[in-house]
């Protein structure tokens, strides 16, 4: 359990005056250039001795060495048995850079990988895909009771086709005889 004492009906004073690490500060701490391991478990030294209780390994933009290398890992590792030894907490936020959950480009490599969306309505949502800038887009199949709700899903799909809701324009392709094919 993360934070043991809070089971306990009373915070007490020995508690308050002294709190473990769980309780202190943890702040995002960046990694935005060339890391070197000495620099890295010295800054966690810093941490310690400002009183915080640990820190988030956080990944942003600038940082030299690769996201996710084993050189990135072994610093991790390094970094954690440091804090452990410093009686610590480590966090490792997981991400690399926006949009969340694409690894720094790494997983949205591959096209298939990309532009995923839910599609959040008010009625039950039955229909076929059908694919609008290669993103696919689920129709409704059949009419709703609800006309108002039925011409708003129709104008969002206009909006989308036309691109007014697109985050980035994206390359048209070009087809072996010279001609933009669809997006």
């Amino acid at each position: 359990m993360l934070y043991p004492k809070s089971t306990e009906p009373f915070l007490s004073e020995e508690l308050f005056q002294s709190p473990g690490s769980e309780y202190r500060g943890t702040p995002f701490w960046a990694w935005n250039c060339e890391l070197k391991k000495d620099e890295l478990l010295c800054q966690l030294d810093v941490l310690r001795q400002m009183g915080l209780g640990g820190a988030h390994m956080h990944v942003r933009t600038g940082m030299a060495t690769p996201y996710l290398s084993d050189e990135h890992m072994s610093l991790v590792k390094a970094c954690v048995e440091k804090c452990r030894e410093n009686k610590m907490l480590a966090w490792l936020y997981d991400e690399d850079r926006w949009p969340s959950g694409a690894a720094g480009g790494l997983l949205t490599k591959e096209l298939q990988y990309r532009a995923r969306h839910l599609l959040f309505t008010a009625y039950p949502h039955f229909g076929h895909a059908e694919h609008i800038h290669g993103i696919p887009v689920f129709r409704p199949s059949r009419m709703r009771r609800n006309a108002g709700y039925e011409r708003k899903e129709r104008a969002f799909g206009e909006r989308l086709s036309s691109g007014l809701l697109r985050r980035c324009a994206r390359p048209k392709r070009v087809s072996s005889l010279g001609r933009a094919s669809g997006q």
